[in-house]
């Protein structure tokens, strides 16, 4: 991800206002079932980093929506304004599916550091750079590992999945973001401003391929 700074997504993304909706316990972020226009390329209510969307489209399959992210090259990001508190909603849950991961690649390594698959969670900021935890599909990290990303020390990088899981199959991921952030910067976490989403291969220019659906926020069981 040479050519893109994480942290500077969200410079994009909170000139937008998004809503989400309630439901019991938990708010739906989105299942990407809302169509805006004929000529929708990016989901309804999400905005990229940058002007080329190309490599982003709405699949569809036995009248389900969700995100598809292909490219040979390509590092566009694209997130949705959803200020929440992480202490009220800690959990954040979603599924992505994985055709294509990018050959080579490590996001321990500038050189190499793409991801097949990658969740942002971009806390809002008072005073300089914003915090994120990204969750990754890795291609070659082991599952569990955590690190700092090598472009910013403020970018705290969790893999959930990496080359050895089952490809072109739906998996569902729940992650803990409060008691995440608590471990990584040791502290209570700010407003979450943005849950982003980016697969990209502009390190390694190889084909990656990954879908995307269904992002929930529950509070505590």
């Amino acid at each position: 991800m040479k050519s893109i700074n994480a942290v500077l997504i969200v410079v994009t993304f909170l000139s937008v206002q998004s809503s989400m909706s309630a439901v019991s316990d938990s708010c739906l972020i989105d299942t990407f079932s809302t169509v805006c226009s004929d000529r929708q390329v990016l989901p309804c209510g999400w905005y990229s980093s940058r002007n080329d969307v190309t490599m982003v489209s709405i699949g569809q399959e036995f009248g389900n929506h969700f995100v598809k992210i292909k490219t040979k090259g390509g590092c566009t990001a694209i997130g949705k304004k959803c200020s929440y508190n992480s202490q009220d909603y800690p959990f954040l849950s979603w599924k992505w599916r994985m055709h294509a991961l990018p050959l080579n690649a490590r996001e321990d390594l500038k050189k190499y550091a793409d991801s097949g698959a990658g969740v942002y969670v971009i806390f809002h900021a008072k005073m300089g750079l914003n915090r994120i935890i990204k969750y990754v599909w890795s291609s070659a990290l082991s599952v569990g590992t955590a690190i700092e990303s090598p472009f910013n020390p403020k970018v705290k990088v969790v893999v959930l999945r990496n080359s050895k899981n089952k490809m072109d199959s739906w998996i569902a991921e729940e992650v803990n973001v409060l008691d995440d952030y608590r471990r990584f910067f040791n502290s209570m976490p700010p407003m979450v401003d943005v849950v982003a989403i980016m697969s990209d291969s502009d390190n390694t220019q190889s084909m990656v391929e990954a879908d995307y659906d269904d992002f929930w926020i529950r509070k505590k069981r």
